[in-house]
């Protein structure tokens, strides 16, 4: 679920592409070469161009929205292969930098399969390319070789994993170090499970915290071994730099901290708490296709903090009322809805 923008210009009429396709495919800037050769070096109207190319069982797909003062249009195309959607995102977008270029080359073999009807009246200064003839067959090129454009600006080919857009599952598995809320640092062991979207994630989780002994202010001889279970509940904005995706969470905990009496005591006994509180969390995910590895740090403030005590000592422990977190795993990602 990467993206790879490409800023065309820093001019404030300039327009921006964001093109999200496999490896396969023409890169973003041979789109952007594309559509300067049919356009010329004319100053572009204010417009923003996010364009995701899939492959679905043989078939590809372009899923075009452009953005511009006057509102927003979307196409849908599809075609046999992904030189010819590179190809008609480029007429499309030239035709929306300049609506007096026709966009009429029969060389492009894309089909249109946008709704009939336009997505509202507020949209129609954003001009669209005309449903494309399909070809004879002959040798005819394109007036424009998308897949041979120059890559004379040095951008990488974005990651295949930038053009999922709809909804998909994913699962988080980690580890790392807490402190703060037991006696001394522990080991934490993590899963997550959630719904995610190009923009946002939801989901749940578990961690647990290994258990750490500590004594009693009063008699060292006497002290108690604590651990935790936490569970979460968590919704996240996740902002994206190419290849890298950076999650800001909230969410809230519910857990049970769990007690048990050590050292020279004349019975040994178990307690189990209620342990609740907010969390914040920040981090960074770098994906590679259905894969990501991560890496999280999140702050835990209670709203419930137990103390735990024996028959000798009044108090031998609190929870503590902030705790930290740094973690990192892996993510699998499940396929998103067709």
């Amino acid at each position: 679920m990467t993206a790879g923008t490409l800023l065309l210009s820093q001019d404030p009429g300039a327009w921006e592409l964001s093109w999200h396709a496999p490896e396969a495919c023409p890169t973003g800037v041979q789109v952007r070469v594309a559509v300067a050769q049919m356009v010329g070096p004319q100053p572009a109207a204010q417009l923003s161009v996010d364009a995701v190319v899939t492959e679905i069982r043989g078939q590809w797909q372009l899923a075009l929205e452009l953005a511009g003062p006057q509102g927003t249009g979307q196409r849908a195309l599809t075609a046999d292969n992904c030189e010819a959607l590179a190809q008609a995102a480029a007429v499309v977008i030239a035709i929306a930098i300049d609506p007096e270029f026709s966009g009429g080359d029969p060389a492009v073999v894309a089909r249109d399969e946008s709704p009939v009807e336009p997505a509202a009246p507020a949209q129609p200064n954003i001009p669209v390319a005309p449903e494309p003839a399909q070809p004879a067959p002959s040798s005819a090129r394109p007036a424009v070789d998308i897949a041979v454009a120059g890559d004379e600006l040095g951008e990488q080919p974005t990651s295949p994993d930038a053009r999922v857009r709809r909804v998909g599952g994913f699962v988080d598995m980690g580890s790392g170090v807490g402190f703060g809320l037991l006696p001394k640092p522990a080991a934490v062991l993590g899963l997550q499970v959630g719904v995610a979207a190009r923009r946002w994630r939801v989901g749940l989780g578990v961690e647990g915290w290994f258990p750490r002994r500590t004594t009693g202010p009063n008699n060292p001889a006497v002290g108690g071994e604590f651990s935790l279970i936490d569970g979460q509940l968590f919704g996240c904005a996740t902002p994206r730099l190419g290849a890298f995706v950076m999650p800001l969470c909230t969410g809230v905990d519910i857990g049970a901290v769990r007690g048990r009496g050590v050292g020279q005591l004349t019975t040994v006994n178990t307690a189990t708490t209620l342990w609740a509180g907010i969390r914040g969390a920040a981090g960074v995910m770098w994906n590679w296709k259905w894969l990501g590895l991560w890496l999280r740090g999140s702050v835990s403030v209670g709203l419930v903090r137990p103390a735990f005590h024996t028959t000798q000592q009044p108090e031998i422990f609190r929870v503590g009322s902030v705790g930290g977190l740094v973690t990192g795993g892996v993510e699998f990602r499940l396929p998103s809805s067709q």
